[in-house]
């Protein structure tokens, strides 16, 4: 074996008889800034992205129809199961909206017809 370079663990900083911190890094943060610090809190929300998806489907011009369900959603997805995600996903939306905008009105933004 060729022993005039280094072993590729001192390389990489690894100490095999002394004392080395870990780095584990940084819970509920997602880079730069703090966890949930976006101006929408809930844009990454399981609800909005199957809305969100949906949309974009139909804006294609993808129809509900049991067979493209199947191909879009898995094998194991009923098209009982997609209308019900569904309607979740527009309640959670609504929710979202009308407390937005009581929020808002609450701050002194109110629509003016």
């Amino acid at each position: 074996m060729y022993q005039d370079k280094p072993p590729i663990q001192s390389y990489f900083g690894v100490q095999e008889d002394e004392d080395y911190i870990v780095h584990y890094g940084m819970p509920r943060r997602s880079g730069r800034y703090p966890w949930g610090s976006g101006e929408d809190p809930y844009q990454h929300e399981d609800w909005s992205d199957f809305l969100v998806r949906v949309n974009k489907l139909k804006a294609s011009g993808w129809t509900e129809t049991p067979e493209n369900i199947k191909k879009e959603f898995g094998d194991n997805m009923t098209t009982t199961q997609y209308r019900r995600e569904k309607s979740y996903a527009e309640y959670k939306d609504r929710c979202y909206r009308v407390n937005t905008a009581k929020r808002l009105k609450e701050k002194g933004n109110e629509e003016k017809a």
